[in-house]
């Protein structure tokens, strides 16, 4: 049995309410900046339990690290462009179908208190013609090489359990 001295609870419950919000924080993270970043293969993905599970600890960490003096982003990527290629409609109806379904996600994520910094999709990366620039950028750093003719990013040099293929040849 253990046995906890009523003056220490006294005194460290009373820390707790006094600091109340800022019970804990520190400033180790001396404002470094952190990127969390959520993949998705669709927008449909982005709904179910899965992902939503994802979503509540990304959402946890960003929560742990900013509480800790970190500046942390938080982003979702989504892989739109195999839905938009198999869905014959014009320009306006593509704009509004991206704009409701974004709506949809920030609305159910807000209600949950739940805020990403950006929401990014392939094919507005494609169309601002973002992604071959980046990738001409960071093949020609350390945090990049080639195995078998695919372009791999060093993940694994920030805790990652593997490397990503950033292209596959």
């Amino acid at each position: 049995m253990i046995k906890i001295k009523t003056n220490y609870l006294i005194d460290n419950l009373n820390t707790i309410i006094e600091k109340n919000k800022n019970y804990g924080k520190t400033n180790i993270g001396n404002n470094k900046k952190i990127n969390i970043s959520l993949i998705a293969d669709n927008f449909n993905d982005l709904l179910s339990i899965n992902y939503l599970r994802e979503i509540i600890y990304i959402d946890n960490l960003e929560r742990i690290f900013t509480s800790q003096g970190y500046t942390v982003t938080k982003e979702i990527y989504i892989n739109n462009s195999s839905e938009l290629i198999n869905t014959q409609i014009n320009n306006l109806q593509l704009d509004y179908l991206l704009n409701t379904k974004y709506n949809t996600i920030i609305k159910l994520l807000d209600k949950y208190r739940i805020n990403f910094n950006k929401y990014i999709d392939k094919t507005t990366l494609t169309n601002q013609n973002l992604i071959e620039p980046t990738l001409t950028k960071i093949k020609y750093t350390n945090s990049c090489y080639i195995n078998n003719e695919k372009l791999c990013l060093k993940t694994t040099d920030y805790l990652s359990n593997k490397d990503i293929t950033l292209i596959d040849s």
